[in-house]
């Protein structure tokens, strides 16, 4: 997208071509004369200086038939710009938008040549400049669906990051080691355990409510497949607050125990690059909760509860929640389809058979080198 103005628009329209126009679309020639009459001998005067001049371009601002003239000069120009199928010249007043769409970035230069290269000149026979100092390009990013390999990727289903905030305005959350806190095991405290997993291809995560060392409830939920352990890990504990905030107590302690160190992690980012740990620091504002992170596999009791709830979940055949697929996992997708497309061609290719022999698979690193030659 390309937005250009043009220089003095209103004042810089010749009344020669204004005429010309109202010819060219057959307009009754009693309204050309008196189009004619209304333009002509105008004059600009100084009374302070004693000084006045004839001029004859610019259409009269403050007047009914201004604004009509001048879309006049605009429809022609319109007609003129938009002659490719890629390209779409809108205007607004004399606001010029250029807008192209095209699978490539270095493909936009060419679609927009023809345009660009008509404006540049002065959009003739117009003679209309352009304010060089105003000129402004924006690229959008269209979110298109991909099929590979007889599986569509859906672009609405993919987890876009939360918009950046400056950082002056971002929060963050703070985390323990299981034994920081001598407090934790209080009996009145509330003592969440969760975990996820990912087992052929399936995912899931689980939840163990413990109080006073007494198991008061257990979450078992199935994930779609796309969601990594990650996301996993990140939606039980999510759902743990929501289980502490259904509780409408915001005096007692709550603590939440995982696992992963990376859902911990980005919990210290002021910039979060998933929108659920966005929603997790929201939903711990309300709450009086601590975070923990708890060593995997070590024998601790109720965090082998909440593995064993998580392993569960994902033998069930339904799916209970879709968290759409990790950008991520649709950029692996794509670029080993690249590899395997290139890999394709160049075992059937006729050519440069000898460097096949050396390095017969395509790889992003390099295949081949010497030290000391390179």
């Amino acid at each position: 997208m390309i937005s250009l103005d043009i220089s003095n628009a209103f004042n810089s329209v010749r009344w020669s071509d204004i005429i010309r126009i109202l010819f060219e679309e057959e307009v009754p020639e009693y309204l050309i004369q008196m189009i004619k009459d209304f333009l002509s001998d105008r004059f600009i005067v100084d009374e302070e200086n004693c000084f006045e001049f004839q001029y004859n371009v610019g259409v009269p601002q403050g007047s009914c038939l201004g604004p009509i003239l001048f879309l006049l000069i605009a429809d022609r120009l319109l007609r003129d710009l938009n002659t490719d199928d890629k390209t779409k010249v809108i205007m607004f007043a004399d606001d010029i938008l250029t807008l192209t769409a095209d699978s490539a970035v270095y493909r936009f230069s060419e679609s927009t040549k023809i345009p660009l290269d008509k404006v540049l000149a002065g959009i003739p026979p117009l003679d209309l400049s352009i304010k060089f100092h105003q000129e402004k390009f924006m690229l959008i990013k269209l979110k298109n669906d991909i099929l590979i390999n007889d599986e569509l990727l859906i672009a609405s289903n993919v987890n876009v990051p939360p918009p950046r905030v400056p950082s002056w305005r971002g929060r963050r959350s703070f985390w323990n080691i299981e034994h920081s806190n001598s407090n934790m095991n209080n009996e009145s405290n509330f003592n969440y355990y969760t975990d996820g997993s990912k087992i052929d291809g399936r995912t899931g995560c689980g939840i163990a409510l413990f109080r006073g060392g007494e198991e008061i409830k257990t979450l078992s939920i199935r994930l779609n497949n796309d969601s990594s352990v990650f996301m996993a890990d990140a939606y039980a504990i999510k759902t743990a607050l929501l289980e502490a905030q259904s509780l409408n107590d915001s005096t007692t302690p709550v603590h939440i125990f995982t696992d992963s160190m990376s859902v911990l992690k980005s919990f210290e980012v002021v910039n979060d690059r998933f929108q659920i740990i966005t929603d997790m620091k929201t939903i711990s504002e309300n709450l009086n909760c601590f975070f923990h992170w708890v060593k995997v596999h070590v024998g601790t009791h109720d965090n082998e509860r909440a593995d064993i709830l998580a392993k569960e979940a994902t033998y069930k055949d339904d799916v209970d929640v879709f968290l759409g697929t990790p950008r991520s996992l649709n950029n692996l997708k794509i670029r080993n389809q690249i590899l395997n497309s290139w890999q394709f061609r160049r075992a059937n290719s006729l050519q440069s058979r000898f460097t096949f022999g050396l390095c017969p698979d395509v790889d992003l690193k390099r295949c081949f080198g010497d030290f000391f030659i390179n």
